[in-house]
């Protein structure tokens, strides 16, 4: 199921070490369905234990329950920025000069359904003893 089953073997690990945490992040979507399926597995309820966050957004993100908590990558503007390198490159090359080129993109994060709060977290790791072994 997962993109990235080592992430999922990680959150296993993780797990299996009883370490406490409260939060975890992921490549991508298909990454945090794994480590969310990782934990419920585990008997750890996302996001009333802990928080899952990560990188992407797919349209299935809002579907997923529970649903995902995201950074959005504004694609329609790296995608802007890309063909704006490209254009400069070619302008560039005529003249047999090429330079680094950097262009930054905000992110957005998207919040659907609650998380941990930080303070929350802070003080309320993850019991020990809550997680079954895996």
């Amino acid at each position: 199921m997962a993109k990235h089953p080592q992430l999922s073997q990680a959150t296993k690990e993780l797990i299996r070490q009883k370490r406490s945490f409260s939060a975890l992040p992921a490549f991508d979507d298909m990454s945090a369905f794994g480590t969310i399926r990782a934990l419920n597995k585990a008997g750890i309820r996302v996001p009333e234990h802990c928080s899952v966050v990560d990188f992407d957004d797919v349209a299935t993100a809002a579907l997923y329950t529970p649903s995902l908590l995201s950074v959005r990558q504004p694609m329609e503007a790296m995608g802007t920025a890309a063909l704006g390198i490209v254009i400069d490159i070619n302008a560039v090359l005529e003249q047999h000069e090429v330079g680094a080129t950097h262009r930054e993109v905000a992110p957005e994060l998207v919040v659907r359904e609650p998380s941990r709060s930080l303070l929350e977290a802070r003080s309320e790791s993850i019991p020990v003893g809550l997680a079954k072994t895996v």
